[in-house]
Order: structure tokens, then C-alpha cells, then sequence
């Protein structure tokens, strides 16, 4: 992950829509900053921070799980030892769309991440 600021992410979303306003949470690393559960729970709604963990940097294994509406952040250094980063409750519709998201917080910069072991699991 370039470090283009300490706040720049790279991690999992869950989105209502596609639309820029859509409602979303998502469970990211940053280069210095930590892993954060973040996200935006209605409609055109303030993006706020739900859970943070500090002194944690790329690389990094992240995992957002959703049971229902509680949406739970989780890390790990190796992809077998998970740590819980936080939860937050958030009703978004059944079908959503996942995907990666990167965020550099820095206009003249991009943010080059490279992602690995993606699962998706339906349960």
C-alpha cells in the first residue's frame, strides 16, 4: 500500500447501491493510523468512525461481517488469528454490493494497493 497519507485506506465495503450517497460501512488498514470500521448508515447520512485500532499498519488481513444488521470489523497479521476491531449496527437492504475500496485522502496523489486472498462468503 503507497503511503500517500496516514489516512489513506484500503479495505472491504459493503454498500447499499452504487450511488455516491449510498449507505455503507467498511473495515480498512491505513499506513499509519491503524485498521478502523467506518461508514455511512442511511442515505446521504454523515460517514462517521465506529471502532479503530491503533499502532496496526498495511499489510494486513481484514474481514467485515455482517449477521443480520450488526456489521463487525475484524484483523489479523497472518489470516488465521483474528482480532476484533469493533461493531456497529446499520439496517441496509439484504442484497448489497461488496467489493475493495482504496482512498489515497490525498488529491495529487493515487494510492497503489495490492490486494490478496480475497474471499467472499455467503452464508
Amino acid at each position: 500500500m503507497d503511503n500517500t497519507s496516514s489516512w489513506a485506506k484500503a479495505g472491504v465495503m459493503i454498500r447499499e447501491t452504487l450511488n455516491p450517497e449510498s449507505s455503507h460501512l467498511i473495515a480498512f488498514v491505513t499506513p499509519s493510523e491503524g485498521v478502523a470500521l467506518q461508514g455511512r448508515k442511511t442515505k446521504f447520512g454523515q460517514s462517521e468512525g465506529f471502532a479503530q485500532t491503533h499502532k496496526i499498519s498495511a499489510p494486513r488481513w481484514i474481514k467485515l461481517e455482517r449477521k443480520g444488521n450488526t456489521f463487525t470489523a475484524f484483523q489479523s497479521e497472518d489470516g488465521q488469528h483474528w482480532m476484533l476491531v469493533g461493531s456497529t449496527t446499520a439496517e441496509l437492504a439484504s442484497n448489497v454490493k461488496i467489493g475493495l475500496a482504496v482512498c489515497s485522502h490525498n488529491e495529487d496523489k493515487f494510492c497503489n494497493v495490492l490486494f490478496k486472498n480475497v474471499i467472499i462468503n455467503q452464508n
